[in-house]
């Protein structure tokens, strides 16, 4: 039977840009590139769980803001569901503390970037949404 994970993930921005980390080497999809988040653990809500998941990856706290969408990736052993938030910085510089870097990216320069599957799907979709957004059509 196929395994199947509940991930959340933070939209995170601060001027302009969004933030994205690169996994550590040892993990799965190691030194690919992804929006912070992590593994939601029993009983715990959504929202409970990015905020502890982004102090437990870059020693920042948050708030969870929004939810921006669901998305999902799968291989032959595996599903993933991941929840993206919209997250606003309470406290803190976000550090490297459980990856292997981090950046802050415009749309553009993520879009360069080596990023694991379900993170591309979730790229692609932020993309599109700024194309379609009446600020972005007015500017053409």
């Amino acid at each position: 039977m196929k395994k199947e994970m509940e991930i959340v993930a933070a939209l995170i921005g601060h001027q302009g840009k969004i933030l994205l980390c690169q996994r550590n080497p040892e993990d799965h999809y190691g030194l690919l590139w992804e929006f912070p988040g992590g593994k939601v653990e029993p009983e715990e809500t959504l929202t409970a769980a990015i905020e502890r998941e982004i102090e437990e990856e870059l020693d920042i706290e948050i708030k969870a803001e929004d939810l921006i969408g669901e998305f999902t990736d799968e291989n032959p052993f595996l599903k993933i569901t991941v929840s993206l938030f919209r997250c606003r910085i309470k406290k803190g510089r976000p550090r490297t503390k459980d990856c292997h870097a981090l950046r802050f990216l415009s749309l553009s320069e993520a879009g360069t970037m080596d990023l694991a599957p379900v993170d591309r799907k979730i790229l692609a979709a932020l993309t599109s949404a700024a194309d379609h957004s009446p600020r972005r059509r007015s500017s053409k």
